[in-house]
């Protein structure tokens, strides 16, 4: 029954092995309601009436959150959804969820020395729409310290982006609301490790304050596919 959904599946430790990351590749064609129960995934109602792509993308993402668990030998339990479509994770667990097009992933953590973790991946936005989108994502410092090659803009963007996400992300156990982008900002972009600095300069939280600094991860994916990764340290 489950078979054509899960085209591919890779589970892997991220840096430590506190941390534990999946993604898959699906495909959506292959999506019947059936699968929800046939994998032990309970189905929200707000998904009941849901296009199929929003049911395949929810099923994939949940199905990679088990698999990062069993990987940290935790029992996969049903990941259900908060008032803000977020994932609502076991007692002493961290975690993040994201898809796009036909991939999602998760990572999933027991750290206790982080308070929170994002993870987002994104297609690569092409430049001209990169461009009709840039006002409402990146201010002009961070326009700066992007590449002068104008066929890349489209690439740095969609980091920056993706980047802002993963913050949102793993913020919002500490934040418990929405906050725009310009919350932070990409103060400091490393190529050679794939690396992006983050600092904070509209503090959406007393524990988050302007100047304070978050280090994030980036990689490119197959099929045009970008992803960041960012953790968040215990806040003191």
């Amino acid at each position: 029954m489950t078979s054509g959904f899960l085209i591919s599946q890779s589970i892997r430790p991220w840096m430590n092995t506190d941390i534990s990351w999946c993604d898959c590749k699906f495909d959506a064609n292959h999506y019947q309601d059936s699968l929800y129960a046939a994998y032990g995934v309970s189905k929200p109602p707000s998904l009941q009436n849901a296009v199929v792509k929003r049911k395949a993308e929810y099923l994939a993402g949940r199905l990679c959150a088990f698999s990062a668990l069993d990987q940290l030998k935790l029992k996969p339990q049903d990941i259900s959804s908060g008032k803000m479509r977020n994932p609502i994770w076991p007692a002493h667990v961290l975690g993040s969820i994201s898809h796009s097009n036909d991939r999602a992933v998760a990572v999933v953590t027991t750290s206790s020395t982080l308070s929170g973790v994002g993870i987002d991946i994104e297609k690569k936005i092409d430049t001209e729409r990169a461009h009709s989108l840039k006002d409402k994502i990146i201010n002009a410092q961070e326009i700066g310290r992007f590449t002068t090659e104008p066929e890349e803009f489209g690439f740095w963007f969609t980091i920056a982006f993706s980047a802002k996400e993963s913050f949102f992300k793993a913020a919002f156990p500490t934040v418990q609301s929405y906050f725009d982008f310009d919350a932070v900002e990409i103060s400091h972009i490393d190529p050679a490790t794939q690396g992006l600095q983050l600092t904070v300069i509209n503090s959406p939280h007393p524990s988050l304050p302007n100047g304070c600094n978050f280090y994030a991860h980036y990689a490119t994916l197959p099929d045009d596919m970008l992803a960041t990764f960012l953790t968040l340290p215990t806040l003191i």
